[in-house]
């Protein structure tokens, strides 16, 4: 008896996909002219970039050459491309002339003006060692305002493509602020505190000291690794955050929660307002103490009375994430459209709840949630938050 062992490539193939069987010449891959295609790819990429480049810094040369035209006593005498001063190499060195004589300006132009890239500049103008008749001016897109005052502190010139500019040197003082930034500020928070951003941020203000492995910190926000990495580099480029040997740390926690908390906007604004019979708001508190279980969590007034009494206030402000029917009876609530004193909100982001915790029998907000939640609040709020991050915040 014959048995045929006759093996067919196509149904071993399908059935075991990790056997590879030699394809016929005519199905072979092309890899020669793929790896062709590739070289020629990258090589156009490279030029474009480099064309795009030198177009910024051509665009950069007319700014400044506006900018210089309209300070007066001033006059543009040459500019010459990748100058080398002390070792360090900028971008273009323009000569003018000032009342006090010949000035030179060391030219950077950078696709980025965040601190972390001035930072880097005004780390090569000290390596350059300049002379006194040498000003180092940073061009880019956008300078913030944390920006400005760096340059300011580092001695360094700067402007912008909407014509903001700082330049000081023998003879010269520009000072140009305001143009263009509000719109450019709002791009710029609008990526650094998205929602999910924002979860890590919370995380790294809670622990402000701490430093944190990106692992850590993605578990500990909720927030995956690669968007977690995002996030803490924009961090580092506005100088909110170090990052060392494979650890991130804060270096201005301060400033990032005040940034923070100037764009935040509370849920607390969209509150629906109750009036409840119980007299008083401490009377009101009690009553919701002894209340059945229920899913909120104290903010605003009501919660600073608590942790950190400093203003008076006389309305309770409460998160419910469950059913809110529940609070509604046990404080015998009625709707009002104007003069509530119990105002109930539902957070559309549930972290407002992250690190609440119970005090005589009531669920409060986190110290961090609270001061955001006052920060904008518009009765004496603002002094309220700063007593908050003064006695329980240490940022």
């Amino acid at each position: 008896m014959e048995i045929d062992l006759t093996i067919q490539p196509v149904m071993v193939r399908d059935t075991f996909p990790l056997i590879r069987w030699p394809r016929p010449s005519h199905l072979r891959r092309p890899r020669t002219k793929i790896f062709i295609l590739i070289l020629l790819f990258t090589l156009i990429s490279e030029n474009m970039r480099n064309s795009e480049n030198d177009l910024t810094l051509k665009a950069a040369s007319l700014l400044l050459r506006d900018l210089l035209q309209a300070a007066g006593d001033v006059k543009w005498v040459d500019e010459s491309p990748r100058r080398t001063v002390g070792g360090q190499t900028f971008d273009a060195a323009i000569t003018i002339t000032t009342p006090a004589g010949r000035v030179k300006l060391l030219v950077d132009v950078r696709r980025s003006g965040v601190l972390g890239t001035i930072q880097q500049f005004g780390g090569a103008v000290a390596l350059a060692r300049p002379r006194s008749d040498t000003i180092a001016v940073l061009v880019a897109p956008f300078i913030s305002e944390r920006g400005r005052e760096a340059c300011k502190r580092l001695g360094l010139g700067f402007m912008d493509v909407a014509g903001n500019a700082y330049i000081r040197g023998p003879g010269l003082l520009i000072e140009r602020w305001g143009q263009g930034t509000r719109a450019a500020e709002a791009h710029v928070l609008k990526h650094l505190f998205t929602r999910k951003s924002t979860w890590v941020i919370r995380t790294l203000l809670t622990e402000p000291s701490r430093e944190w492995t990106l692992t850590a910190l993605s578990e500990g926000s909720r927030v995956s690794l690669g968007q977690t990495k995002k996030v803490v580099d924009r961090l580092s480029d506005e100088g909110y955050a170090a990052k060392r040997r494979g650890a991130t740390r804060l270096t201005d926690a301060g400033g990032l929660l005040e940034r923070w908390a100037a764009v935040y906007k509370s849920d607390t604004l969209d509150a629906e307002g109750f009036f409840c019979p119980i007299k008083g708001q401490a009377k009101t508190l009690d009553e919701l103490s002894s209340a059945p279980p229920a899913a909120y969590a104290l903010t605003l007034g009501a919660a600073s009375s608590l942790v950190a009494p400093f203003v008076r206030s006389t309305d309770v402000y409460v998160y419910v994430t469950g059913d809110r029917q529940r609070l509604i009876q046990a404080l015998d609530l009625s709707p009002v459209e104007f003069g509530g004193n119990v105002y109930l909100a539902v957070p559309t982001d549930d972290s407002v709840l992250v690190d609440s915790r119970v005090i005589k029998g009531l669920t409060v907000v986190s110290d961090l949630q609270l001061y955001l939640d006052l920060y904008n609040y518009p009765a004496r709020g603002r002094e309220q938050a700063e007593r908050v991050r003064e006695l329980l915040l240490g940022v």
